[in-house]
């Protein structure tokens, strides 16, 4: 007979509560509802992420993983239960409540989302992503005394935050302290330069310190429409990557276009216009991506399917016509860019690709009238200067041209070409130690640039000529 100890079942017992207690039900997959209008795009693109955490329920990171690519596909209900969800694994992880509280945020529920930044900041006040939102929404709120401390210390948190030095120069500008907001801003572009949420702040800095208005109107005219960054956890990045939708994707697009990286775009937009073949905007894009590949008849081919989807569209005409403008087909391309103004009267880019065409082709009366129509809607706009000096020097009026390359270069102090017609013009007058001067400044912008290394060696060879 086998006799059981009193301690041997006192063990058993407790093994057994124990057990009992770990074996806890798995949390219910949040997915899409019954009915839900959703991106087919996203419902193929979420298949792996669900089949993911339904092999590792009990994975905080996979969850998290998982409210990721609902909030990338904009799905924020979705997104804000999951991150629940995956604090609830992992209830130590801050990440999780700060990244459920940026989807209350981004739906509109403002205080919901303030209540649970400052819950993380009060579990963990080492996470600045969460000092930083509570700083912008204090900052909506008109609370600027709430604003500027929570910037204060996502600054001191992260000094090399460049995000949250704006907020605290907005805050700082708010409250009058106008030189302060100035010296964060020199800061952040010095660090930035093409940052430009910061060039429009600094812009309205300017002109409220009352300094001239050539100092403060291209910046703010450069900053247009730019919007405020959020200073965020590194593994926040990965967002992004999940965006899956169609509308997502095209603009992503655009966006790696606008990083030089025109392959990817194309390969996206490929994709995009497997499922949607008439979409117009990523018809568009996919030509721009063509023409940055050099792969110009298949951008124009697409560009015609765009007008073909919506002829009453300015996009594909004036992308068209910049195309056809490349490939050196100056006739289409004023005729492309006839089609754009007429569909884009209030665009200056219409006008102003329409005056490009036309100088090739010697229409004096149309690049006239069409950069002047530019620079009517779009005042302060280097580009439309460096034109019109172009248009004036051709035409022979050497003091005009002048005036409007000047203007360029306060506009568009980073455009390299204004600096080269800028030294080529004090070149030829006889000043090559400004033309000099001028030429180091396009160089350092651009030291591969063809024109500049051509106007270094003209340079050298009107100075050596005038010896």
């Amino acid at each position: 007979m086998i006799r059981t100890s009193a301690l041997t079942l006192i063990l058993l017992f407790a093994s057994t509560v124990l057990t009992s207690c770990d074996s806890k039900p798995a949390l219910p997959i949040v997915r899409p509802e019954a009915g839900r209008s959703v991106d087919p795009l996203v419902t193929d693109y979420l298949t792996k992420y669900l089949l993911a955490v339904e092999a590792k329920p009990g994975d905080a990171v996979e969850r998290g993983r998982l409210g990721m690519v609902y909030e990338a596909n904009t799905l924020y209900d979705l997104a804000a239960q999951t991150y629940e969800q995956a604090h609830t694994l992992a209830p130590r992880q801050v990440f999780w409540i700060h990244r459920r509280a940026c989807c209350l945020q981004a739906s509109g529920q403002s205080e919901e989302a303030r209540k649970l930044f400052k819950r993380v900041t009060d579990q963990d006040p080492s996470f600045a992503p969460s000092w930083h939102r509570l700083a912008t929404l204090a900052l909506e709120s008109g609370d600027i005394t709430a604003a500027s401390n929570a910037a204060l210390r996502a600054t001191d948190l992260r000094p090399d935050s460049q995000q949250a030095k704006i907020t605290l120069a907005e805050c700082r500008l708010r409250s009058d302290l106008v030189e302060d907001a100035i010296t964060l801003l020199d800061q952040v572009l010095e660090a930035q330069p093409s940052n430009l949420y910061a060039a429009f702040v600094q812009g309205r800095a300017y002109q409220k310190a009352g300094r001239p208005e050539s100092e403060y109107q291209g910046l703010i005219t450069r900053g247009t429409g730019a919007q405020p960054q959020y200073l965020e956890d590194p593994r926040s990045t990965e967002i992004p990557n999940h965006q899956a939708g169609m509308a997502a994707r095209v603009n992503y697009a655009g966006t790696l276009i606008d990083r030089g990286n025109p392959t990817a775009a194309a390969s996206m937009l490929q994709t995009v216009l497997k499922s949607y073949p008439n979409e117009y905007s990523a018809l568009v894009n996919l030509g721009v991506a063509q023409q940055n590949l050099k792969q110009f008849p298949a951008a124009i081919d697409n560009f015609d399917k765009a007008i073909g989807v919506d002829p009453e569209s300015f996009r594909a005409y004036l992308a068209k016509a910049s195309c056809l403008i490349l490939m050196q087909q100056f006739a289409p391309a004023l005729a492309a860019a006839d089609e754009a103004c007429k569909r884009g009267p209030r665009e200056w880019q219409c006008y102003y690709t329409r005056g490009r065409a036309a100088i090739i082709l010697g229409e004096s009366l149309v690049v006239q009238d069409s950069l002047e129509q530019a620079e009517r809607l779009a005042p302060n706009n280097g580009e439309i200067q460096l034109a019109l000096f172009e248009y004036h020097q051709r035409s022979g009026n050497g003091d005009v041209a002048l005036v409007k390359l000047q203007r360029a270069s306060e506009l568009s102090p980073n455009n390299p070409a204004i600096w080269v017609n800028l030294a080529m013009v004090n070149a030829r007058n006889g000043d090559f130690p400004k033309a000099n001067e001028l030429v180091a400044k396009a160089q350092q912008l651009a030291p591969n640039r063809p024109e500049v290394k051509n106007a270094i060696e003209r340079i050298r060879q009107l100075e050596a000529a005038s010896k």
